[in-house]
């Protein structure tokens, strides 16, 4: 089965994010039903209005490999919407509806419940002998009946699954979450949507109290929702509550497990766990998590630029390459990919074209931290000290609250004439920050070995002894990081 966009009919603007949005979810909660094969959003989704005239249907199953297709439209008049789809096999080489209805003239607050409806009836077609509680379950789950805060939430949806290489577009998210809670304070979707939105910025550096705030509000909820259990999962990982995180994420591949962002960070969870204390098992279970997250959703970028991510942690930098490659291919206007193919290439001796790659991203958003940071690295290693400075203080201006970017920025000062006070203000801010991550996660043992070099640098040597002792009784050794942090001494 695939489901194709619905199309627009008016009432919409240009803007596709609720048609879209609409089609995705009927996709998420079809995934759902046990012995359905669904076509992948990126596959189903490339063929609009345009190219499903001129092909037709039959074609698009067969390019698609499926027998069956969900198409329609949805028109919007005011605050009454008129919804039309339809079930239709093409294994013939003949279009056969097996199903369709006419949703005329319903209110907006409506579109859950034809959602709910149109799953029911599409997959009681495949499932002559009945679904199954869990399967009704997921057909008849409600968020909200107040239609500007569904409308805000498939707004900030539609961003979060896209590449966020920008802090615009994380506040832009966070906002539309935001507004719609204050529509409706019980809209359980939205709240985890918010909270998930601010984890992803903490991953990109930002302050972690919105994230703590946000997520701390969705613990109280005590749901059990795919949405939530997401959500709550990626926190718990972050704030090293790692088998509460473990419980989470395997709950919510269980219920939808078509979704390869659960997948996703179900893996990245292992990953983290191999990576605190190098258990081949976490690693194996890693690989595979990566794996499953491409193959129930071949097209999506997401996938592929974590796995990259990943197997630059272990070292597999061809094969990280390979990923990267894919991920440009298939989100070509991904900064963020296209600074980690950087990175990729910087860390395979291959300089040139990892400049050339920062410098793109550079050109694509206009102020990209992680192409300054991959610049001024390389500059540093160059001894080109005046560059360095430029690149890391530029990414310290975009992204203020990560120490690594600081003590990065304080390594080069020291080694540019005439900037050891800028050097040591530097290393003080590190140092800071650094002590504010490690009320994060107490146990990220690489914090602490960061924090004993700063103060090496500052002159604090019994204060990094102590830190030094703390990072080998969470991480004897294992990781080179390790005795690379403690020859500061």
């Amino acid at each position: 089965l695939a489901v194709l966009p619905l199309e627009n009919r008016g009432g919409f603007g240009d803007d596709l994010y609720y048609p879209d949005s609409v089609s995705e979810d009927l996709l998420n909660r079809l995934t759902g039903i046990d012995s359905l094969q669904v076509a992948s959003r990126r596959s189903s989704f490339a063929f609009r209005q345009d190219e499903i005239g001129a092909l037709g249907l039959v074609e698009i199953g067969r390019r698609l490999g499926v027998s069956n297709l969900l198409s329609g439209y949805v028109l919007r008049r005011n605050d009454r919407l008129r919804v039309n789809l339809e079930l239709v096999d093409v294994s013939s080489g003949r279009e056969i509806v097996r199903w369709s209805n006419n949703y005329d003239d319903r209110p907006l607050a409506d579109m859950l419940i034809i959602q709910s409806d149109v799953t029911r009836a599409v997959a009681r077609e495949f499932k002559r002998e009945g679904l199954t509680r869990a399967e009704e379950d997921l057909i008849a789950r409600q968020s909200t009946r107040i239609p500007a805060a569904y409308d805000f939430y498939l707004q900030a949806r539609t961003i979060l699954r896209s590449p966020l290489d920008d802090e615009v577009s994380l506040d832009r998210a966070a906002d539309l979450f935001s507004r719609a809670v204050a529509l409706d304070p019980d809209f359980v979707w939205a709240q985890a949507g918010l909270c998930a939105t601010h984890v992803r910025a903490y991953h990109l550096a930002r302050p972690f109290e919105p994230a703590r705030e946000a997520c701390g509000r969705l613990v109280e909820v005590e749901e059990d929702l795919f949405e939530v259990n997401l959500a709550l999962g990626n926190y718990f990982r972050d704030t090293g509550e790692l088998q509460k995180a473990a419980n989470l994420l395997t709950r919510a591949v269980e219920q939808v497990p078509g979704s390869a962002d659960a997948r996703i960070a179900l893996a990245q969870l292992y990953a983290r766990q191999a990576y605190l204390s190098e258990n081949e098992l976490d690693r194996v279970r890693a690989q595979e998590a990566f794996l499953e997250a491409m193959s129930v959703e071949p097209d999506y970028w997401y996938s592929y630029h974590e796995y990259g991510n990943y197997l630059i942690q272990v070292s597999r930098l061809d094969e990280a390459l390979e990923q990267m490659k894919i991920a440009l291919t298939i989100e070509p206007g991904s900064a963020g990919t296209l600074t980690n193919y950087g990175n990729t290439l910087y860390r395979l001796g291959r300089s040139e074209e990892a400049e050339e790659a920062w410098t793109q991203a550079l050109a694509l958003s206009g102020s990209d931290r992680w192409a300054h940071e991959g610049l001024g690295v390389m500059y540093h290693y160059q001894q080109r000290y005046a560059d360095a400075v430029e690149h890391l203080q530029a990414a310290c201006d975009i992204f203020p609250d990560d120490h690594r970017l600081w003590g990065k920025l304080g390594e080069s000062q020291r080694l540019l004439p005439g900037s050891g006070a800028a050097a040591r203000a530097s290393f003080e801010r590190a140092v800071a920050l650094a002590e504010q991550d490690m009320q994060i996660d107490p146990n990220e043992w690489t914090t602490f070995g960061f924090l004993a070099l700063y103060e090496g640098y500052l002159g604090a040597f019994k204060a990094a002894q102590a830190h030094l002792e703390r990072m080998f009784e969470l991480n004897p050794g294992g990781d080179p990081m390790t005795h690379y942090l403690s020859l500061i001494h």
